[in-house]
Order: C-alpha cells, then sequence, then structure tokens
C-alpha cells in the first residue's frame, strides 16, 4: 500500500513537472514571437514585476533587449534544451541561432506569480559554462 502511495505521488510530481515545463516553454515562446514582431508591449508582458520594475516602462525594456540581446530580438531559430528546478525557481536553457546563424545558450529565470510563469531573469552562457 504505501508503495502505491508513492509510486501515485511520483507520477503527480511528474505530471505536474510536465506541465510546468509546457507552461514556462509557452511563455518564453511567446515573448520571442513578440519580440519577432517588434511587439515590445506584449513581450513586456511576459516579464516578472522585478523586471518591470527595474525598467520601468516598455521603451526602456526595449532599448535593452535591443542592445544587451540582439539575438533575442532578432533570431533565426530557438530549441529549448534543459529545464532545472533551483531553490530560488526554475531555469530554462535555450539554444538560440541568431540571424547571421551564430549560436548562443541563454538562461531564462522563471517566476512564478500569481500562477502564471514570468521571466525573471536571462543570462548568456558562456560555451566553458556549459554541458548538456
Amino acid at each position: 500500500m504505501i508503495r502505491l502511495i508513492a509510486v501515485f505521488f511520483l507520477s503527480m510530481s511528474t505530471l505536474l513537472f510536465a506541465d510546468e515545463k509546457a507552461d514556462i516553454q509557452s511563455t518564453i515562446s511567446d515573448q520571442l514571437r513578440a519580440f519577432a514582431s517588434d511587439n515590445f508591449i506584449e513581450a513586456f508582458t511576459h516579464a516578472s514585476p522585478g523586471i518591470k520594475d527595474i525598467f520601468g516602462t516598455v521603451e526602456n525594456f526595449s532599448n535593452m533587449v535591443k542592445k544587451g540581446y540582439p539575438m533575442v530580438w532578432r533570431y533565426n531559430n530557438f530549441e529549448f534544451l534543459n529545464l532545472e528546478e533551483t531553490p530560488q525557481g526554475y531555469s530554462q536553457i535555450v539554444r538560440i541561432t541568431d540571424q547571421n546563424d551564430k549560436l548562443f545558450l541563454l538562461k531564462y529565470f522563471m517566476k512564478n506569480v500569481a500562477g502564471i510563469w514570468k521571466i525573471s531573469g536571462v543570462s548568456i552562457i558562456e560555451a566553458s559554462d556549459f554541458s548538456a
């Protein structure tokens, strides 16, 4: 009986993780598509409250993305790699190829805000720091 309960909770945990994974990847995909169509108002809706506080306006956010993350603004394609659960939340590794076919690995930090996944930060991973 205890074994059956343990298997049940393990399978429920796996299902919850799969749902979270899909929701996290959907949030990132939606923001990337918004960037690609220059819809920074929509892209900003996927940012966490902390990111919104830091940049204050869509215009400031737009300028930061264009200058600091041009590969995100003008990507050729992207692929999701590892999703990790950390004490601070989840982090999703994304492989992005820019329009010049240069490859980048990015780590998206995700925060659940009232049941909706928001992007709380993005960092560029140096190739020497990444192992898949």
